[in-house]
This record gives C-alpha cells, structure tokens and sequence, in this order.
C-alpha cells in the first residue's frame, strides 16, 4: 500500500502509471532481470512505488532519491508501511 496524498493535478505526491507498468515488468521479469546482484537507483521517485517494488524483490541495494524533501519523507514512510528490508534500501 503506497500513500498518495496529492491531487490529480500534484506532480510529485501521486503514483504515475508508468511506476505502476515498471513495477509490473520487473515482478513478472523477476527471474531473468536478477535483481538480488543489482544495484538500484531510482531518480525522481516521488512516493517510491519502483524503488519498493526492487526492495521487495531482493536488490542487492536500492537508493531512493528525489528532489523533493516531502517526497522523500513519504517515500520513507511507504518504505516502512510495505515493510521493505531497510539494510538493502537508502
């Protein structure tokens, strides 16, 4: 469960449709993507959705970042809500 506070209109706090369609691709190509010898970096992250999803599926570490500081504050808390493995993700 991600919290998506923002409006339709809000940019930064709302999960877009194309972190939905990556988190799907990379659940589904799991096995041949072998995230668990990857580094991850998500750029823009916004509330973290992909970032989550790369934690959850075992990457060797996954760095959040974001420009925004309320962004990073909701990703921190979604990381916690969807009880990723805070050794393998900044």
């Amino acid at each position: 469960a991600i919290e998506q506070p923002g409006h339709k209109e809000d940019i930064a706090t709302r999960v877009w449709n194309a972190s939905i369609v990556l988190s799907h691709y990379l659940d589904t190509h799991r096995n041949e993507l072998k995230l668990s010898s990857k580094v991850v970096m998500e750029l823009g992250a916004g509330l973290g959705l992909c970032s989550i999803v790369c934690s959850l599926l075992k990457a060797k570490h996954v760095y959040v970042t974001d420009i925004d500081e309320e962004c990073m504050k909701m990703a921190q808390k979604n990381i916690v809500r969807n009880t990723c493995d805070t050794n393998n993700i900044t």
